[in-house]
């Protein structure tokens, strides 16, 4: 792991979008770029829109079940100026916008079905990432297991309006170590569709799991503000349990260089 200590945000995410316009450049096989969503969008700012080709195919680390521009990450990343005119010259995408009625498990299997055709046809190809941090721990749309969440869903028996009312072990945050694992961990699926519960403001998402992590050849990491400094060190701490932290996953990713700003 290569830590590059940033002065600020804005200079980690120009760092960063050198880097991975670097990347994608030098890239001598076809190049599947998955984005995160958030904070980590700042990076397309400083990237050269003349590295995309028919070459590249562009999607999103995790995505949040929704059809609004100002939510569904994906719309959010095709809107970007670098990314439509990667598109305009010829890149491809792996659309993840939420088909009216579709649930997060149907979003989740349409997802990971995209990504297992890219890879059988593909072959030869490298999975390039973006990962973002989230103050609570949580990358890609894994959230943390919290038994205080558990405790808030199972007080109201009412569905919220657009929230899955599926009652099964994936409909939920993960509560413990073991829900975490049977969700993103112990799993055949690189893709979870999962409800991330009532204070979660994105409740429903479709994410990437820890299963799909090992398929990613180089990720690039922006993790800025003082108020994740804790989590990031406990994030990068050997001993910290991935169901609480799951940014710890940082340490079993290949190749990864990580942006930050916090005092480490």
């Amino acid at each position: 792991m290569n830590i590059d200590a940033c002065k600020d945000a804005k200079d980690a995410a120009e760092r960063a979008g050198v880097v991975l316009s670097r990347e994608i450049a030098e890239a001598e096989s076809p190049v599947l770029l998955l984005l995160s969503g958030g904070s980590a969008l700042k990076i397309l700012d400083s990237m050269r829109p003349d590295i995309y080709s028919s070459n590249v195919t562009i999607g999103v680390l995790d995505e949040r079940v929704s059809q609004d521009p100002a939510v569904n990450n994906y719309l959010q990343l095709v809107a970007h100026p670098v990314i439509r005119e990667g598109i305009a010259r010829g890149a491809k995408t792996i659309d993840t916008v939420a088909i009216s009625g579709e649930t997060p498990e149907q979003l989740a299997a349409r997802f990971e079905s995209a990504l297992r055709d890219w890879k059988e046809e593909n072959s030869g190809g490298i999975t390039i990432a973006t990962v973002g941090m989230g103050p609570d721990g949580h990358t890609f749309g894994m959230m943390p297991s919290s038994a205080e969440a558990s405790a808030g869903r199972s007080a109201s028996t009412n569905t919220s309006a657009g929230r899955s009312a599926s009652t099964d072990a994936s409909a939920g945050r993960p509560t413990d170590a073991k829900d975490f694992d049977d969700l993103f961990v112990q799993t055949p699926h690189w893709v979870a569709g999962y409800d991330a519960g009532v204070n979660n403001p994105y409740p429903l998402r479709a994410t990437t799991t820890m299963v799909f992590a090992g398929e990613i050849n180089t990720s690039i990491w922006y993790v800025c503000g003082a108020g994740k400094t804790d989590m990031l060190k406990r994030a990068l701490d050997p001993r910290t349990r991935v169901h609480t932290v799951p940014a710890r996953i940082i340490q079993d990713m290949s190749d990864v260089t990580l942006f930050t700003d916090c005092a480490l």
